[in-house]
């Protein structure tokens, strides 16, 4: 599923939102006036599977809560690497809603606790992402962002067999933890 975008530009390394909101400052883009960088999480529950939450750069993340949303008993973590790379072929720091074209199952064995490789990740969006044009982020590598509107992130996201689940997360208080995120 392709999907276009406004553009793609590169920068150094960013992959926590800290970095990213340092070395990436967002481009004016005079025909899409309200833009952000997302944060992008892969949360795990044993039961209820894989979940990628995108949200605005900053927004209050906190597992629990999203759960709480949701309406599931899930003991959500972040996502380890394997799961990373097993059904979103990105590293840490470099993940994106772009990534859900890849979703696979390679090196994921059942048993290993988690989804079994069939299990396909479901995909959540900060409801305050509806009220911005161009949502940035990384396109699978930490040293890049791309630019892609926010009806066309949920048409591609649709065009991957998924539903949009949206949440509305409130802004994180400074100090007041909500996860960093990755890039």
């Amino acid at each position: 599923s392709s999907i276009p975008t406004v553009g793609t530009f590169s920068h150094p390394p960013s992959p926590t939102v800290p970095s990213l909101l340092l070395n990436a400052p967002l481009p004016s883009l005079p025909s899409y006036p309200s833009s952000c960088h997302a944060k992008n999480l892969l949360l795990r529950d044993k039961k209820h599977g894989l979940y990628l939450v995108t949200a605005r750069h900053d927004a209050d993340t906190n597992a629990r809560k999203i759960a709480l949303d949701l309406n599931l008993k899930a003991n959500f973590r972040l996502a380890d690497e394997k799961y990373l790379r097993g059904h979103l072929k990105v590293e840490r720091g470099s993940l994106g809603p772009l990534a859900l074209a890849n979703d696979g199952s390679a090196g994921v064995e059942p048993g290993e606790g988690g989804p079994q490789p069939t299990a396909t990740v479901k995909f959540v969006m900060d409801e305050k992402l509806k009220g911005v044009d161009v949502v940035y982020s990384h396109p699978g590598r930490c040293d890049w962002s791309t630019g892609i509107r926010t009806k066309d992130l949920v048409r591609f996201v649709e065009g991957t067999g998924r539903e949009v689940i949206w949440v509305d997360f409130p802004a994180k208080v400074e100090g007041g933890g909500g996860g960093g995120g990755e890039g």
